[in-house]
């Protein structure tokens, strides 16, 4: 009976984690969970880094991974993807976003134009940076220049 009992939880253990896995797998296929959970990691690294002036250049590293890929290299949205990354640190480093937080609540960064060049492909597993630095800002609009550099 304890061999039958032992048997049958060990049963119910892997049926819930059968369950969880494929609950995750659903969250990661229709949300897009990996942003979520990148996002978050940005801004608690963010805190421990140390703090940028608004000159200084901001440098975030990843890799390519096969959801990255379309065909043998990075996808084109991924490149945003990763600047946005880049700038997201950039801001919570120099102290913006809690500048503007204080100043204005409910005042956001929103994106409202890009230009990127392709010069060279970042393919499967190739580890990279991406260097955000300020250009120019004025009384609407902050200007980056973001480049990416594989490792």
């Amino acid at each position: 009976k304890l061999i039958l009992l032992d048997s049958l939880l060990q049963e119910q253990k892997l049926k819930m984690l059968h369950t969880v896995l494929l609950g995750f797998l659903f969250l990661v296929a229709v949300f897009d969970v990996y942003w979520i959970i990148r996002f978050l990691l940005v801004h608690a690294i963010a805190i421990f880094k140390s703090k940028l002036r608004i000159d200084e250049e901001s440098v975030s590293y990843s890799i390519c991974w096969s959801t990255d890929l379309t065909g043998d290299h990075m996808n084109n949205a991924r490149y945003f993807r990763e600047m946005d990354f880049g700038r997201f640190d950039w801001y919570l480093r120099s102290g913006i976003t809690a500048y503007m937080r204080s100043r204005t609540p409910g005042m956001y960064n929103v994106q409202h134009g890009a230009s990127i060049r392709y010069r060279r492909p970042i393919t499967f597993l190739v580890p990279f940076k991406v260097v955000t630095k300020l250009v120019y800002l004025d009384e609407r609009s902050v200007y980056f220049e973001q480049s990416f550099i594989s490792l």
